[in-house]
């Protein structure tokens, strides 16, 4: 158990990192603003509900508050909580997204034992002295490589996030901002992680490989996070675009099957940008951006084809609407908590904490499970 100092700088870290001031804070636990000052230096016990207030107030469960973490403070993703302009809404989904990290690297030790890798390059970075043009050129070329390793060969990735998922990389959905798309973190502890909009819908797509460019290449810079504006303003992140549009969007396909459904550039229409994007999973705009930028539609068709709307023309053409994993969680994230619970290791109680459930839900969860054959098999293999 931690002592009463290291408690108080544990919760002053906490409702820092959210953006929270003492009088917000102290207001919202119902205690004056000097009670909780002499709380966060140690000067002041905490009783046991204050605790709890505290934990729910922070999005924290109490063992977290108590926990002695000498490194909080140093914590890497503490760069994404100096980022400006960051909403205190963000600031809670950013916290979210570290203990998430952490959860899975707990869960990864717990399930496999330390020492577990991931199948991720490092890649040099484009030389600075390079053109920009010669860097554009080097970066497809690491998207055409990585599809290679990955034994894509031209094809559309039918799902990045489990193609991900399965190199070891972690990724969570989460609500933030409509500005922000994502960003990512990475340690040797906690391993790769990439944290994308879920507001932004089938834009996560393209979110993720953005972000996923930034490990092969930026690893050292350990956090991050993007806004559209940002990713429109840098040449770093307009590099990561590029690496994005080239690993889910290939030059050889895309323009293969533009011939055989279009023909020619000046005869586009946003029927067939709609066709085009559904075919490679990725959202309208995205996909009207690659065909720009390969010279496949021309400025003037652009400008029009960019007014357009792609849900109504989906609609009024009796299209089924594009399946994406809303899930916040990654499949193996659920998949590591559940083996603990069918193998004894942890109650219900910590399997909903972990899968962000009521008791209830997830008593059904793991019910509806056991209906499944795959599952079932799971689970003896888990008793094994």
């Amino acid at each position: 158990m931690a002592n009463q100092d290291t408690i108080g700088e544990n919760i002053r870290n906490t409702r820092k990192s959210l953006g929270m001031t003492q009088e917000e804070a102290s207001s919202a636990l119902g205690i004056s603003r000097s009670a909780l000052s002499l709380m966060e230096h140690g000067k002041r016990r905490i009783n046991s509900t204050d605790l709890a207030k505290m934990a729910e107030l922070y999005h924290k469960t109490i063992s977290d508050l108590l926990i002695s973490d000498h490194t909080q403070k140093e914590d890497s993703l503490a760069i994404l909580f100096r980022a400006k302009n960051i909403s205190k809404n963000d600031r809670i989904q950013l916290n979210e997204f570290r203990d998430l990290c952490r959860r899975y690297s707990a869960l990864e030790n717990r399930v496999y034992g330390p020492g577990r890798t991931w199948r991720v390059p490092l890649y040099p970075r484009p030389g600075a002295r390079l053109r920009y043009d010669a860097r554009r050129v080097y970066v497809e070329n690491i998207a055409n490589d990585e599809r290679q390793r990955l034994q894509l060969g031209n094809a559309p990735i039918r799902d990045v996030f489990s193609l991900l998922d399965n190199q070891g990389i972690r990724i969570f959905k989460l609500p933030l901002s409509h500005e922000l798309s994502g960003g990512f973190l990475y340690t040797e502890e906690l391993g790769p992680c990439i944290l994308v909009n879920v507001n932004h819908g089938r834009r996560m797509v393209y979110s993720t490989a953005h972000e996923y460019y930034h490990f092969l290449v930026d690893r050292e810079n350990i956090a991050d996070i993007c806004s559209d504006k940002s990713k429109r303003q840098t040449r770093r992140e307009s590099l990561a675009n590029h690496f994005a549009a080239c690993f889910l969007i290939p030059r050889y396909s895309v323009t293969e099957l533009f011939e055989r459904y279009v023909g020619r550039k000046y005869d586009t229409t946003g029927i067939d940008v709609l066709q085009l994007s559904r075919e490679f999973g990725v959202s309208y705009s995205d996909m009207l951006t690659r065909l720009k930028d390969l010279g496949l539609v021309s400025d003037n068709a652009y400008a029009r084809l960019q007014k357009l709307h792609p849900e109504k023309m989906a609609s009024d053409l009796g299209l089924p609407e594009m399946e994406i994993d809303l899930t916040p969680f990654p499949g193996r994230y659920v998949y590591m908590a559940t083996k603990l619970y069918f193998r004894g290791e942890i109650s219900i109680g910590k399997l909903a904490e972990y899968l962000k459930k009521s008791i209830r839900d997830t008593q059904k969860f793991v019910k509806d499970l056991r209906d499944y054959t795959v599952v079932e098999e799971v689970f003896h293999l888990a008793q094994a």
